[in-house]
């Protein structure tokens, strides 16, 4: 027999809290999205029309501390895309875009790792005129999980679980904004809304006979973002067009933000629902960043991002390369 602390321990092994926290980390995932925006953005000094070439790397990490009923998370992610797309007219430009990612979430309070492989495609188009513009784009992801945890540490009924399945989301997003120039500082304010829905295929966890059978889901979110960003034009009239830039926004999401997993024994069981941390209702985020021409063709720029709100906090940059042809 256990005592009242015990027991609640034992509880929180048997549940499976990751399958329900593991869905949060998917909604989130705003990888391709944030490669397509900064890809997007304004190339000064570089010619446009005809087709372009992009390559970029990301990468984040990330920390959501306990609500008091599912425990803190941390949070790895990186990934390589590449992009083709075409400009016309100095003022549309359309795309596609995809790459490789790989995603890692640790709950340390519950022995339990979930590893993620992904891949992602989407297709986008931008339109910029003298001063307003509007980006938009979808796109597809398909995960691969593998979940391990560990329950029982130190008792007879010390077991270790995992579970392979597959889950799949859609993303819609949209951003527009408004160039304001005063010499060498160009203003920004936008608004950007996202879309994300994700289905998660069942699953049924191996290796004990507190094994778990986990069932389908599906789960949406649509975050709405507010923010200014600002450049300066730093090349003292020199051909590598070299720009500072820095960013802040304010990030509102709305839907299911706090996923759950319907779960049961495979021994046998009714079934009993867990939940996951919630995603940050309200987020700050600041950006900088710096980019310059590489060529007369060619652009690299560099951005780091941090995001904080709700118990969020995140440290994340990206590095992108553009040719054009």
């Amino acid at each position: 027999m256990l005592d009242e602390a015990g027991a609640l321990v034992a509880f929180d092994d048997l549940g499976g809290e990751l399958h329900a926290s593991n869905r949060a980390l998917l909604l989130d995932d705003r990888f391709l999205r944030e490669g397509i925006s900064q890809r997007l953005r304004p190339t000064p000094d570089t010619k446009l029309n005809g087709s372009s070439v992009w390559v970029a790397g990301s990468g984040a990490s990330k920390r959501q501390d306990s609500d008091g009923t599912a425990s803190r998370t941390q949070e790895t992610r990186q990934g390589l895309m590449v992009g083709y797309d075409w400009t016309f007219g100095d003022r549309w430009t359309v795309g596609v875009a995809g790459g490789p990612e790989s995603l890692r979430q640790q709950i340390r309070d519950r022995n339990a790792i979930t590893e993620v492989d992904a891949v992602h495609g989407g297709l986008y188009a931008g339109f910029r005129g003298e001063q307003a513009w509007i980006n938009g784009g979808a796109s597809y992801a398909d995960y691969e999980l593998d979940t391990r945890r560990e329950l029982g540490a130190g008792t007879s009924w010390e077991q270790s679980l995992g579970s392979q399945h597959d889950a799949h989301s859609v993303q819609a997003f949209a951003e527009g904004g408004w160039d304001i120039q005063l010499s060498a500082l160009t203003l920004s304010p936008y608004l950007a809304v996202a879309y994300t829905r994700l289905s998660s295929e069942a699953a049924t966890e191996t290796g004990g006979t507190a094994a778990l059978s986990v069932a389908s889901s599906k789960d949406e979110v649509w975050t709405t973002t507010a923010g200014i960003r600002a450049a300066w034009d730093i090349s003292g009239g020199q051909t590598d067009g070299a720009r500072l830039e820095a960013g802040l926004a304010w990030q509102n999401a709305a839907g299911e933000l706090r996923a759950d997993s319907r779960n049961r024994f495979v021994a046998g069981s009714d079934s009993f629902t867990v939940s996951g941390l919630p995603l940050a209702r309200n987020v700050g985020i600041a950006e900088l960043g710096v980019s310059l021409n590489t060529s007369d063709n060619s652009r690299l720029s560099m951005f780091a991002q941090g995001r904080a709100g709700d118990g969020q906090r995140e440290v994340g940059a990206q590095l992108n390369w553009n040719v054009v042809f």
